[in-house]
């Protein structure tokens, strides 16, 4: 307890020892909010309609389905039928260069795993009670349907060097390796690689955050790379090391 204490009360923007290892704090400077406006009509509209759907940020499609007498796939046909329709006009999709598209399909409630889940609950997404009731009750489903390449070109329009070793760009923890140049005070540049963005993209789709989101955190992360650099290297000169 003592340590996690010291974990948490670390001051941010700092290098602390804890237990003898040196701690890098970081808190990531995101802004936009979330999009629960957006996700709130899509959810008044298909409880009018029985579906409804929304493109933003040029990556996703937020969709929602509603039955009042409870989800039901044999019923979802003429719903689901306007959904092909809806994703080819929504833009989410480079027309440009259609290699680079990968549509990952994120549902609310997220099925139950046994891991636990690194993001909020859907009982506390930002929803009318009506709403969370219905998700509840079997009543409504919600999606974020994303396109995973739209979220390499907005780290790539950051500066990141993003890579795909798999090939199968489908946000899991395998699928996205983020390298970054880092500058430290001393003019010297480094490279360093970031893997395993699966908690941060969980929050991001999952929370219905916009895709600025995972480029502060990459942000936030490359500060971090940098102030590690300075902490070695005041170290080691400290210590007579020529770094």
């Amino acid at each position: 307890m003592e340590e996690a204490r010291r974990h948490q009360t670390a001051k941010t923007g700092t290098v602390s020892e804890i237990n003898g290892s040196p701690v890098i704090t970081m808190a990531a400077e995101v802004g936009g909010g979330d999009h629960s406006e957006v996700l709130k009509r899509v959810v008044r509209l298909a409880r009018r309609r029985g579906y409804a759907g929304e493109p933003v940020d040029g990556t996703f499609f937020y969709a929602a389905l509603y039955d009042p007498d409870g989800i039901d796939p044999q019923r979802l046909g003429d719903a689901l039928s306007l959904l092909p329709s809806d994703l080819v006009g929504s833009g989410i999709f480079f027309e440009d260069d259609p290699s680079r598209n990968s549509l990952v399909i994120c549902s609310v409630p997220s099925p139950e795993g046994r891991a636990p889940q690194l993001h909020l609950p859907y009982y506390l997404l930002p929803l009318p009670q009506t709403a969370i009731l219905d998700l509840l009750h079997g009543r409504l489903m919600i999606f974020n349907l994303v396109n995973s390449g739209r979220v390499v070109a907005a780290l790539e329009s950051a500066g990141f060097d993003v890579r795909v070793p798999t090939g199968r760009n489908d946000l899991s923890s395998e699928s996205l390796v983020v390298g970054m140049e880092v500058e430290d005070s001393r003019g010297d540049r480094f490279v360093a690689e970031w893997r395993n963005l699966t908690m941060h993209l969980n929050e991001m789709t999952m929370e219905f955050k916009p895709v600025r989101y995972i480029v502060d955190i990459a942000e936030a992360m490359r500060s971090g790379v940098r102030l590690g650099v300075d902490h070695v290297r005041h170290h080691a000169n400290a210590e007579g090391v020529v770094a």
